[in-house]
């Protein structure tokens, strides 16, 4: 997997692609972790319904669909995780 410098100066999409490529999910799910990700990643996570999601992205609001109040509380508990993170990366 390339390191942690390579993929944060990748484009969203090849940084998708990599992950892909290098089967993070899988490896992810096999060591039994998850992850937490921004909506660049929405669709990585291509597992079955009845498995447990390797990725856990937002939810993403349509033009003709707006977010629900639930899909809108869920967004925001996860940027209240995520936020910590974030902050230290900057």
């Amino acid at each position: 997997m390339a390191g942690e410098g390579d993929q944060a100066r990748r484009p969203w999409s090849a940084a998708q692609a990599a992950c892909r490529h290098d089967r993070l999910t899988a490896d992810l799910r096999a060591a039994g972790l998850g992850a937490i990700a921004d909506l660049g990643f929405v669709g990585l996570d291509d597992s079955g319904p009845d498995t447990d999601p390797a990725v856990i992205t937002g939810y993403k609001a349509a033009r003709n669909r707006p977010l629900t109040r639930g899909q809108k509380l869920s967004d925001k508990a996860l940027g209240a995780v995520r936020a910590p993170v974030e902050h230290g990366f900057a």
